[in-house]
């Protein structure tokens, strides 16, 4: 993030990818090094079979200086 901004809340992701399930984690730094997590959470896209998309993540406001965003495959349990 710049020197001077705003919290946020929420991340939006424009994916053009079609038919995928991730999970997704978000953290939160002030000094790059010392990460909390904010959320985890999943995204995904089934629109070859019907119309179902999910690409924004919601989180707990933050004026974090960093954000950290891990994407990984799903794996059902």
């Amino acid at each position: 993030m710049p020197q001077k901004h705003r919290p946020i809340s929420a991340l939006s992701l424009d994916i053009q990818g079609v038919d995928f399930k991730k999970r997704i984690g978000v953290a939160e730094s002030s000094d790059g090094k010392t990460w909390r997590s904010l959320v985890e959470d999943s995204i995904y896209d089934f629109s070859s079979q019907v119309s179902l998309r999910k690409t924004r993540v919601e989180f707990p406001s933050s004026d974090a200086r960093y954000f950290r965003l891990e994407l990984t495959d799903f794996k059902p349990k």
